[in-house]
């Protein structure tokens, strides 16, 4: 609701005010410290005062923190009774899942996730896609904005998660057509990509993908001009249709056609080590039902649609 604290920010609120110590709040809550952190500091923009004095060595209430306990422990009592009142009152139980989707891979590789729900003892259910890169969807993960996340391969599972490796997308090449080689009607090499600049990512925003993919160029020898790589699907393709540069994505995104942009891939040496690796998160407590029946829906048809389209 705009303008009102979230009841995860009040319950993040309240359990540092209780240790008066953003480790054990954090352990608490099942939080590494950063996403607790960002809750608290979104509060207190919210508020527009500080809630808590902190220093290296202690943590203490101000004046409007300490203000805030007693309306923000009945604001919680208030809502759990609502729930509680809305339960009693009967009918079949809706359950809900909020499942993260990185935006590197095309959608269509994903089958449709409100059968996922189906199958499980009771109850009707809805699901909530939200899309967006790993790292976002890994602290949604972890703040319990989300359910269960697929993303690419991070460079250390956190401890409060569970990744499980779902498949590898091998990397192709996304040229303009006008600038393909005469006698490129199969794959391509990165010698036939000539001078063509290259639209590159940041390091930050997938750290396992850009070293893999650097130290592939350098044994090759491919050391291209680099250019920022768009944020966006469409802006990447326009720029690659126009001919001002080339880009690896992977090859589900084949299915996303512009005019003017041909996709080709690489040697099978190359994409052996060249590869994009899709991982399913979900929180190492997690013990809701329909979410775990979501966890093996996914793992066992993506590994094994993948492994087929892939291989054709």
């Amino acid at each position: 609701m705009p303008g009102h604290p979230s009841p995860r920010q009040l319950e993040c609120f309240l359990t540092v005010a209780e240790e008066l110590n953003f480790r054990r709040a954090a352990e608490r809550l099942n939080l590494s410290q950063p996403p607790l952190s960002r809750q608290i500091q979104a509060l207190e923009n919210l508020v527009g005062a500080r809630l808590f004095d902190r220093s290296p060595r202690s943590v203490a209430l101000t004046p409007a923190g300490a203000a805030m306990v007693a309306p923000a422990r009945a604001a919680l009592a208030m809502l759990e009774d609502a729930v509680d009142l809305a339960r009693a009152a009967g009918g079949p139980a809706v359950r809900r899942l909020v499942v993260g989707l990185t935006r590197v891979v095309d959608p269509s590789v994903f089958p449709d996730l409100e059968t996922l729900l189906t199958g499980t003892e009771d109850g009707a259910g809805t699901v909530c896609e939200t899309y967006g890169p790993s790292r976002a969807l890994i602290e949604q993960l972890q703040d319990r904005r989300l359910d269960l996340a697929l993303v690419a391969e991070p460079p250390e599972c956190p401890p409060d998660l569970v990744m499980a490796p779902l498949f590898d997308e091998p990397m192709m090449v996304a040229i303009a057509e006008t600038r393909l080689p005469p006698s490129a009607a199969g794959r391509l090499t990165f010698a036939d990509l000539g001078d063509l600049p290259l639209f590159w990512f940041r390091r930050m925003d997938n750290p396992v993908l850009y070293d893999t993919a650097e130290a592939v160029f350098a044994a090759a020898g491919y050391a291209p001009s680099r250019r920022p790589k768009p944020p966006h699907r469409a802006a990447l393709l326009n720029k690659v249709a126009a001919g001002e540069g080339v880009a690896f994505v992977p090859l589900s995104l084949e299915a996303v056609r512009r005019r003017g942009v041909a996709y080709r891939r690489l040697p099978p040496e190359v994409e052996a080590r060249f590869r994009l690796s899709v991982h399913l998160a979900h929180r190492s407590d997690e013990a809701r039902p329909h979410v775990l029946h979501a966890v093996r829906t996914l793992r066992d048809q993506l590994r094994d649609a993948r492994a087929d389209a892939i291989a054709s």
